[in-house]
């Protein structure tokens, strides 16, 4: 099975203030932060950016992603889902991964890729609460290409909870999405 990631990073980060795929986490920008994780386990890595992002493109790149560009991403988060699926000729599977959440832990990652539930769409559960990445399998892929506005993939998941695997994790890291300044951030 061929497995890639896409991670989702092409919002303006309005609630955020300013450009949080900037933000210092660790001395480090938080998107530069949540890739280099998934670079250093898996070897299909794509950065959905709205274009002109030329500064975080080249960033991710050197990290050994491939950037993938969101012409519409302004239409909300389902039109850089959907950029990030249309690149995925050949693929089996794909880890939906946002890039405003860099605390995920590299054994979860590794969890949720090879788990092998007889469901197509496999997520993360954490005390009780539905988190992030999630993976796709390619049957899913036509639906997820078709879905609009900014709620990303939870109308699919709502539509038919019979195909999603919930998956138990001890990582409070798939809940910890960065929507505002953190305390001791950069």
């Amino acid at each position: 099975m061929k497995l890639a990631v896409l991670i989702l990073a092409a919002g303006r980060g309005r609630r955020f203030g300013s450009d949080k795929r900037r933000y210092l986490i660790d001395g480090e920008p938080m998107l530069i932060k949540t890739t280099s994780i998934y670079a250093s386990i898996f070897d299909d890595v794509r950065v959905v950016l709205r274009p002109g992002d030329d500064e975080l493109a080249a960033a991710v790149t050197e990290l050994g992603a491939t950037v993938v560009e969101a012409a519409d991403a302004d239409a909300g988060q389902s039109r850089t889902l959907a950029a990030g699926i249309a690149s995925l000729d050949g693929i089996d599977r794909v880890l939906v991964a946002l890039g405003d959440m860099p605390f995920v832990r590299a054994q979860t990652l590794r969890t949720l890729a090879g788990h092998e539930p007889c469901r197509p769409i496999v997520r993360p559960v954490h005390a009780g609460r539905a988190g992030n990445p999630i993976r796709f399998d390619a049957a899913v892929f036509p639906e997820l290409l078709r879905i609009d506005g900014d709620q990303g993939a939870r109308a699919i998941i709502k539509a038919d909870p019979t195909r999603v695997a919930l998956l138990e994790i001890e990582d409070s890291g798939v809940l910890a999405d960065v929507d505002r300044p953190l305390n001791s951030g950069g």
